[in-house]
């Protein structure tokens, strides 16, 4: 798997590495949201800066989308930050955000992980 979970109290550090795919994406949101600790997260941080390929698409990102609106339901609250620098990464999640607007969710993108934080 090219992604690791740190759990904290109100929060949770998804660090994604190496090449990335949409399978990828949705073990990892799979493992999210059955974890009985996302209820109560306040915010998760992805860092992305360690991804060397991304493979999905805009059909993926739209499903993706779809899932999370769902998953906003159960926990109104959170504050999910990604963690990305530029090229086709940082062009994913924008366009994931853009499609996420009308969550309960705030969300955004940073080029640090001390900035992700300070935020969340």
């Amino acid at each position: 798997m090219p992604y690791r979970f740190d759990w904290n109290k109100e929060s949770a550090l998804v660090t994604f590495h190496g090449e990335v795919t949409y399978a990828d994406i949705e073990s990892a949101d799979e493992a999210l949201f059955n974890d009985p600790r996302f209820d109560n997260l306040d915010f998760i941080v992805y860092d992305l800066l360690t991804i060397d390929d991304l493979d999905v698409t805009d059909h993926n990102l739209q499903v993706t989308s779809a899932i999370n609106s769902s998953a906003s339901q159960w926990n109104r609250k959170l504050k999910m930050a990604f963690v990305a620098k530029d090229g086709y990464v940082l062009e994913a999640v924008e366009r994931f955000i853009e499609l996420m607007q009308k969550s309960n969710w705030k969300i955004r993108v940073f080029g640090s992980l001390k900035d992700a934080f300070k935020w969340a």
